[in-house]
């Protein structure tokens, strides 16, 4: 679980870190991985699904690295509504992926995906 949940984030981190432009760039590099990425982005959501039943010091390592990713959300330099607003789409798409619930085919995935890289994009 560490080491999954610490590749997913340094995986994150390193997109944000060859980004050439720095508004947005956290933004952009959760959405890659988390639903162009998706196989990679659900094995550790089902890992840390476990993890709420089995462990908490995971669940505990999990979230911390989760919280330190959405620290630096919030300093991507969108304003406060609009990073909110993206963040909870991506997750939104993230999770249904992951429970199957409320999924997106891959043309409707695709035509989210572009909306909110350009919503990134633009502010």
């Amino acid at each position: 679980m560490y080491k999954l949940s610490d590749a997913f984030i340094n995986g994150i981190r390193e997109k944000a870190d060859e980004d050439p432009v720095s508004n947005g760039k956290w933004h952009r590099a959760y959405l890659e991985s988390t639903i162009l990425d998706s196989n990679s982005s659900i094995k550790v959501v089902s890992v840390y699904t476990a993890a709420l039943f089995t462990d908490p010091i995971m669940l505990s390592a999990f979230k911390e690295n989760i919280e330190s990713l959405y620290e630096e959300l919030s300093k991507d330099g969108l304003d406060e509504v609009t990073a909110a607003i993206i963040r909870l789409a991506i997750d939104g798409l993230w999770y249904s992926e992951l429970i199957r619930v409320g999924n997106l085919n891959n043309e409707m995935k695709e035509i989210v995906y572009e909306q909110l890289a350009s919503t990134i994009n633009s502010k």
